[in-house]
């Protein structure tokens, strides 16, 4: 046989031989896309590799992504993006003008909503709705100590305040003892004192007077309520008060008072705040006109931040409770093998193709290295 005949027809040998096994492996990656049976013997290599493997690689993909792509610390990043944040608050306070300036009334904004609630019970319902909230809340916290619910900053103020108080009470009680009324008083108390000690009285009254005795212990009295011990005695009284009052519980504070009566006036005063039934039948935009560039440019500028902030704060917990892995591995499961060939093809055709011509000119490349062998050993 020719040489020359002889070396193209092993290159193209070789070439077929190269450029359909890639094909053919590419191909098997996806296809065939279930088992194959003969009686009961299962052809080798069926399904294809992804439909075979599918369900290792959807946990594979949902770890990838919670582990390299959707992370808590990337999320964090882009929602502080001083850029993110104010596209955020522009894009909110669009959002938020156009609704508060649309034509829907408060009724027709609230049925969907709660339906059960029309103009004429809507105050009644909002203030059963607040005391059976506010009564639940109180009864899954009976043990507890006001303390506990209060804030500690909280706590903190109060007790500035009980000082500043005591302050207060020394400087009315100073104040008090040195006005004509309060040396009336005064006067009035040791007069009253003498009368009800008889003779004993008579005669400490006839001994020093009356008016002398009254006028030093008056003047006494004014200078120990101005004093600094009195001061911090009044202080230490009242700090031992509060601190008493945040040690009650709940349970204790409920049998002071009248649980009921209390509920009543607190959802009462509140509903009172935000009298529904007057503007049920009004459009948004005339209930919200008068605080409407107000709540746009001041509210939305102070709830966002505060949400960003409060979102990157519970990032971790958020990502742990959406059970990102499992969705992405559910979705990835779910997904038709056809569907996602025609996915990973429609994105990687071009190299799939380079692949197979790469292998075919792999495969001419051994042809013409076989042929060139074969030729020598003829030789």
């Amino acid at each position: 046989m020719n040489p020359i005949l002889f070396t193209i027809m092993m290159m193209a040998i070789g070439a077929l031989i190269g450029g359909v096994t890639n094909s053919l492996a590419i191909r098997m990656l996806f296809r065939p896309y279930h088992p194959i049976y003969i009686g009961r013997f299962k052809l080798p290599f069926t399904p294809g590799l992804i439909p075979k493997r599918q369900g290792e690689l959807a946990r594979q993909l949902g770890n990838m992504v919670v582990e390299h792509l959707v992370t808590p610390s990337g999320l964090r990043n882009k929602l502080l993006n001083e850029t993110f944040r104010d596209t955020l608050i522009r894009k909110s306070r669009k959002e938020v003008d156009g609704f508060l300036q649309s034509e829907i009334t408060l009724g027709e904004l609230l049925a969907p909503v709660a339906p059960e609630l029309t103009k004429d019970n809507v105050h009644l319902e909002l203030e059963k709705q607040l005391k059976d909230r506010i009564g639940g809340w109180l009864d899954r916290r009976k043990d507890k100590q006001l303390r506990e619910l209060v804030p500690g900053k909280w706590e903190e103020q109060g007790e500035i305040a009980t000082k500043r108080a005591s302050r207060y009470v020394q400087q009315k009680i100073a104040s008090y003892l040195e006005s004509a009324d309060g040396r009336y008083r005064v006067k009035a108390l040791i007069n009253d004192y003498f009368e009800k000690h008889g003779m004993f009285g008579q005669l400490l009254s006839s001994i020093f007077g009356s008016k002398s005795i009254s006028e030093r212990l008056h003047g006494t009295m004014v200078r120990y309520a101005s004093k600094e011990e009195t001061r911090q005695w009044i202080e230490d009284i009242m700090l031992e008060e509060y601190d008493y009052l945040l040690g009650l519980t709940v349970e204790d504070v409920e049998k002071k008072v009248d649980r009921e009566e209390v509920l009543t006036s607190f959802a009462e005063a509140l509903t009172s705040l935000v009298p529904l039934e007057r503007y049920w039948d009004k459009p948004l935009s005339e209930i919200s006109s008068p605080i409407r560039d107000r709540v746009v440019e001041d509210g939305v500028a102070f709830v966002v931040p505060k949400a960003i902030d409060f979102l990157s704060a519970q990032m971790e917990s958020i990502i742990k409770h959406l059970h990102l892995s499992d969705i992405v591995k559910e979705q990835v499961e779910a997904f038709e093998v056809a569907r996602l060939e025609d996915l990973v093809l429609g994105i990687s055709r071009r190299e799939f193709k380079m692949i197979t011509y790469l292998g075919a000119m792999l495969g001419g490349f051994v042809g013409l290295l076989q042929s060139g062998i074969v030729l020598l050993i003829g030789l």
